[in-house]
């Protein structure tokens, strides 16, 4: 066997110095396209993430909203039932003469009540009367 001449041996040794080179670049690009791909992913998660936050907010916010709007209905229905109420007992007391306050309320009730079951008395017979508010016995 022949020696091989010392140039043909570096150059093969410089061949494959190029080509683990070559492979070491293309590994590096494709490691890099990989990395570029994931952060991409990682920021359409993102994106998405704070989308879905924002639409969770946004329905917060709405249901907040109608909370307050309910809140504010009832209140409102509240208001309207007091003040009927006011208005019914100050009307019974005016009608009856009756003093101000529960005591009056009371007093005109009990007075409507008697004149209701007078009168239911004068119209139905004793026997259709169990449905009567009043509750007192007809004669």
């Amino acid at each position: 066997m022949r020696p091989e001449p010392p140039g043909a041996v570096v150059r093969v040794i410089g061949r494959r110095v190029n080509f683990i080179g070559t492979r070491g670049t293309a590994f590096e690009t494709r490691t890099t396209f990989i990395g570029t791909r994931f952060a991409a992913i990682g920021e359409r998660v993102n994106f998405i993430l704070t989308r879905v936050n924002f639409i969770g907010e946004r329905v917060n916010l709405m249901l907040t909203r109608g909370i307050m709007t309910a809140e504010r209905g009832i209140m409102n229905s509240a208001r309207g039932i007091m003040t009927a109420a006011s208005a019914y007992s100050d009307a019974a007391r005016r009608t009856i003469g009756a003093p101000h306050g529960p005591l009056g309320v009371l007093r005109a009730r009990t007075r409507f009540f008697s004149a209701y079951a007078s009168l239911c008395a004068s119209i139905v017979p004793p026997a259709f009367c169990s449905w009567c508010p009043a509750r007192t016995p007809h004669r």
